[in-house]
């Protein structure tokens, strides 16, 4: 038997991708579970082309191919009296994780000394 697990992007549910290509490849994947970002399987050695090319093609037939154009969303600039060592320190105090992005700021910088 073949293990595996994976990771999704936004805009594409992995668990749900799974089922799909369990439906179309029956008895081909023995086990799978998950959700929306991450999903874990257990495939039969000998469905392994069948199954990449059944993926590839829920996927594409699926998706949203915007999902994969490259965008920036930043939070816009600052003013230059914005810009302090207190701003700084509580940015870092926060915590940021997935659904909790830090701010990007869109600002253009000269770098006087390093």
């Amino acid at each position: 038997m073949l293990k595996g697990s994976g990771r999704s992007i936004p805009g594409i549910h992995l668990r749900d991708a799974l089922d799909l290509v369990n439906k179309r490849l029956p008895g081909a994947i023995v086990r799978f579970g998950g959700h929306a970002m991450a999903a874990g399987l257990t495939l039969k050695p000998d469905s392994l082309t069948a199954f990449r090319e059944t993926l590839d093609e829920v996927v594409r037939t699926s998706v949203d191919r915007s999902i994969f154009e490259r965008v920036i969303l930043t939070d816009g600039g600052l003013a230059p009296d914005e810009i302090t060592e207190q701003l700084i320190e509580q940015i870092n105090q926060q915590i940021w994780g997935q659904g909790f992005d830090a701010p990007i700021f869109a600002n253009e910088f000269t770098v006087l000394r390093q």
